[in-house]
């Protein structure tokens, strides 16, 4: 092992202050030895195989992907973080979804049912509107549901919904002309949430609806997403944990079979909608005699264990060591289906392995004078579920310094990362991560995702982001990896190991370098919510 030897850089504009040689451990000997690509693969060729059925939380491939963690952990002589012989965060996840027993049906004027829709297969409920619900109302055919005041155009111009169910199509007006609902291209008046929206805002109900997602992926895949449920942490009375929705408003997806069999019972078909705003350029919106009856039933009496895996590696200093830099990395994913298993490979087990090697090439140096704290989180995949326990269960948040978060880091361009959040807070955490990366790894750093406009809104999409919320910098690496996210196909060999190598170093690099300032990181931004 090289002798530590000091080396003062004075460079104004770049914070880097005095350090010593190892804090440039890229591209060092010393650092190929203990973050290396033989480690990387032969770790997620055991997390992301088919044994471990997705890891998704609460599972028993979850706790088999944390007790592997967990033993990886001790040979790297990496301690757990409260100090006794147990890395776990146990939290309890309460499951709710709808019952098979929900019921859709059409009644006539004398009460009778006429028409009775099967749950699952012919229809299905919203996991974001997951309330019970009992009711019989009207039912009225809003058109596509949608208000475009800018086009002219209003569905919900000559009818009342208060209070009633809207059936709507899918989609938005065809047109050739780009200047009429941008022609060919669909605008933002197709998404389901204007739908939504506007829906509630006219007072409905409810809404019954085609899935733009059964287009997309199919319906089968859709019943089975839905059939999931909505999963939240139990006995959790804060106000985040509140249903978002509101409570008398419903949502269903219907598959298109069933839409057309319910406007066989209105006043014109599918058809003969279609074919009546071809030819007059207006969609007929209209009330049905007969009456739609909802049911809405939900089991919640799933509760199953999961557990958020904290590690530390103390710092040196006797006196900043009480002060924390964190890194993140989810370790859940999807579980598995009747079409195959989610295993994962690059979300996340790519950011897991990566921080595995992070926290033995801590654990072997010993350089850094703040403490580094390790989290592998559960249920990000259920809603940040695990690093939203973890920061309302955390007694040393407020000494958290900075937090760096890897999420899907094994894909795409070998030399391309989005970086993500890095000045939300701290102009001085962007500058770092620039100039350490600028010193070793070189990566392109692309910063598209920190538009405030993204309409993927990703800063706010992973577990850094409940750092942010309490005023931590962050920097969340990423990389943009859609074609086989959330599929069975995401698996190991599709992985760019040298890539998570390369992440996994520049990570080291940046987090010991904040370890080793001598001053508090700079947050000079107010935090995003």
């Amino acid at each position: 092992m090289v002798k530590n030897f000091i080396i003062c850089l004075i460079i104004p504009v770049l914070f880097f202050g005095c350090y010593t040689s190892k804090s440039y451990i890229h591209g060092s000997n010393e650092s190929d030895e203990i973050i290396n690509q033989a480690s990387l693969k032969a770790n997620l060729e055991f997390l992301a195989s088919d044994a471990l059925e997705g890891r998704e939380a609460g599972t028993r491939g979850e706790e088999l992907a944390a007790l592997f963690i967990t033993s990886e952990l001790k040979k790297y002589g990496v301690q757990p973080f409260y100090g006794d012989t147990s890395y776990f965060q146990n939290m309890n996840l309460r499951y709710s979804t709808f019952s098979d027993e929900c019921e859709l049906n059409l009644i006539n004027n004398k009460g009778q049912n006429i028409k009775q829709f099967v749950y699952g297969s012919e229809f299905v409920g919203s996991t974001y509107y997951l309330t019970e619900n009992d009711t019989t109302t009207s039912l009225v055919f809003a058109g596509y549901g949608i208000t475009a005041d800018e086009y002219n155009y209003d569905d919900y111009a000559n009818i009342d919904v208060a209070g009633k169910y809207v059936l709507i199509l899918a989609g938005e007006p065809p047109s050739e002309d780009t200047a009429y609902f941008a022609g060919t291209k669909n605008t933002s008046y197709a998404n389901s949430r204007h739908k939504i929206r506007n829906a509630k805002d006219h007072n409905a109900a409810g809404i019954i609806m085609p899935s733009l997602f059964e287009k997309e992926f199919g319906w089968d895949r859709l019943v089975n997403y839905v059939k999931k449920g909505k999963v939240k942490l139990d006995n959790y009375s804060e106000d985040d944990e509140k249903p978002k929705s509101d409570s008398k408003f419903t949502l269903l997806y219907v598959n298109e079979n069933s839409l057309k069999e319910i406007m066989q019972f209105g006043k014109f078909s599918f058809e003969k909608v279609n074919e009546i705003f071809e030819k007059e350029g207006e969609m007929p919106v209209y009330a049905f005699e007969n009456q739609v009856q909802v049911s809405m039933k939900i089991d919640d009496s799933r509760v199953e264990k999961a557990h958020n895996i904290l590690a530390i590696i103390e710092g040196n200093d006797p006196v900043l060591k009480n002060e924390y830099i964190a890194i993140g990395a989810h370790y859940d994913h999807e579980g598995k289906t009747e079409r195959g298993v989610y295993n994962g490979a690059d979300d996340n087990g790519s950011g897991t392995v990566a921080l595995m090697e992070v926290a033995k090439a801590f654990a072997a140096t010993r350089e850094n004078k703040r403490s580094i704290f390790i989290s592998f989180f559960t249920a990000e995949e259920k809603g940040l579920l695990g690093s939203k326990y973890l920061v309302k269960n955390l007694d040393i948040l407020n000494n958290i310094k900075a937090h760096i978060n890897l999420d899907m880091i094994g894909r795409g361009s070998a030399d391309t990362i989005y970086s993500i959040g890095s000045d939300k807070l701290s102009s001085e955490l962007k500058e770092i991560v620039e100039n350490v990366n600028a010193s070793n790894e070189k990566f392109y750093l692309n910063y598209k995702f920190d538009d405030p406009t993204d309409p993927q809104r990703l800063y706010y999409r992973s577990d850094h982001y409940n750092f942010a919320k309490n005023d931590i910098p962050v920097v969340f690496f990423f990389d943009y990896q859609m074609e086989d996210y959330h599929k069975p196909t995401d698996d190991v060999e599709k992985i760019n190991f040298e890539k998570v190598r390369r992440v996994a170093k520049l990570t080291y690099g940046i987090a010991l370098h904040v370890a080793n300032l001598n001053h508090k990181l700079k947050v000079d931004k107010l935090a995003s919510q």
